[in-house]
C-alpha cells in the first residue's frame, strides 16, 4: 500500500552527497512517506549506495529501473508520472533535509485541501538555508541571498520567472497528475507546478524557519548561483531593453510562449487568465508602447520582481 506521501529523487552522479540526503530523509519526525528513485546512468557509484539503502530500509526507497531521461527535468517529470500519492515532494539529490521538513510541509497542505478542496491543484513552498559542501551556512535565507519576493506568486509573475526552488516544493495529487500529463515539457517540473497552482488552484509559503540546507558546489545542475547571474544579467540589459534594444536568446524566448500556450490549453477559455496566457504568448507582434502597457498592468516591470520578463521584450 503506497505511503501518504512520494518522495522524487531524480539522481545522477551524485555519489559524494546521496548518503547525507538519505541519512536526513531516514531521521524525518514524520515517517508516512515513500521515495522514488530513478538514477539517470550514473557513473561515479550513486547506484550502488542507492540499492545499499534500498535493500536496509525497502519500505523507504524504491528504486525504479527505466532508460535514462538524459535531463534533470524529464527525469523528474518520468518520476512524476509513477507517483500516484496523495501528495508528492521533489529531492534534489545534494541537499539535506532537516528533520521537520515532512512534517511541515504535510501539515501545511493538508489544512490548504481542507479548506480549498482536494480536488484543486494546490503547492506549497518554504525558504531554504544556503550551505557551502561542507554544509557551512553561507547565508540564512535563500530568498534574500537570491533577492527573490517569495510572495510574488500570481500567474503573471510566475510566467516571467519562478521563485520556488523543487526541493522546497510538496503538491497535492491533482496538481501532480495535470502537471506531469507532458513528460516532454521543456519548463521545469518546479515552474510548471508553481504556474498551474496559481492559475487553477492555491500556493501557499511555508513560514519561516527554512527545512533544507541548499547545498552549493561547482556540479549544481541549478542552484542560488544562477539566480546571481540572473540577477547580473537583469542589470546589465536594463537600460539596452528600456531604450527598445534586443537582447534575449529566440531558443529562450520561443519556450516561454509555447509554455503560455500550453498552459491556455489546460485551463480553457472559462479561466480568467486565458486572455493573459494568449497575450503574453503573441507578446512580440504588439508595438513597443503596447508592451509596456501589458506589462504595467500586470505589474511585471517591478525591478524587485522576478527578472526574466526582460527577456520577453524582443
Amino acid at each position: 500500500m503506497n505511503k501518504r506521501i512520494a518522495v522524487l529523487i531524480a539522481t545522477y552522479n551524485g555519489g559524494k552527497y546521496i548518503e547525507d540526503l538519505l541519512k536526513s530523509l531516514l531521521n524525518q519526525t514524520f515517517q508516512d512517506f515513500e521515495c522514488l528513485i530513478h538514477d539517470d546512468g550514473s557513473g561515479d557509484g550513486t547506484q550502488t549506495i542507492l540499492n545499499q539503502y534500498s535493500r536496509r530500509y525497502p519500505d523507504k526507497f524504491q528504486i525504479l529501473e527505466y532508460q535514462p531521461m538524459g535531463r534533470s527535468n524529464k527525469n523528474f517529470y518520468s518520476l512524476m508520472q509513477k507517483a500516484d500519492h496523495p501528495y508528492v515532494m521533489f529531492c534534489d539529490q545534494d541537499d539535506v533535509w532537516l528533520e521537520d521538513k515532512i512534517k511541515r510541509s504535510y501539515e501545511t497542505i493538508k489544512r490548504l485541501e481542507d479548506k480549498y478542496g482536494a480536488d484543486k491543484p494546490i503547492a506549497a513552498f518554504s525558504d531554504l538555508i544556503v550551505v557551502d559542501q561542507e554544509l557551512n551556512t553561507i547565508h540564512p535565507s535563500f530568498f534574500q541571498y537570491s533577492d527573490i519576493n517569495p510572495d510574488r506568486f500570481s500567474l503573471p509573475q510566475l510566467m516571467t520567472g519562478n521563485i520556488a526552488a523543487g526541493c522546497s516544493m510538496i503538491i497535492n495529487r491533482k496538481l501532480n497528475r495535470t502537471a506531469s500529463s507532458d513528460s516532454d515539457n521543456p519548463v521545469m517540473h518546479d515552474w510548471w507546478c508553481m504556474q498551474i497552482a496559481s492559475a487553477l488552484g492555491y500556493i501557499k509559503r511555508i513560514p519561516s524557519p527554512p527545512m533544507i540546507l541548499y547545498r552549493q558546489h561547482a556540479d549544481n545542475v541549478v542552484g542560488s548561483a544562477e539566480f546571481k547571474k540572473a540577477r547580473n544579467l537583469f542589470h546589465k540589459l536594463q537600460n539596452k531593453i528600456l531604450n527598445l534594444g534586443s537582447a534575449a536568446p529566440s531558443s529562450y524566448l520561443k519556450m516561454q510562449r509555447n509554455n503560455a500556450l500550453m498552459l491556455a490549453a489546460i485551463i480553457g477559455e472559462d479561466c480568467r487568465w486565458y486572455e493573459f496566457l494568449n497575450q503574453f504568448a503573441h507578446i512580440s507582434t504588439k508595438k513597443k508602447t503596447e508592451r509596456i502597457a501589458f506589462y504595467q498592468k500586470y505589474n511585471l516591470i517591478n525591478p524587485h520582481s522576478c527578472k526574466c520578463w526582460i527577456l520577453l521584450w524582443v
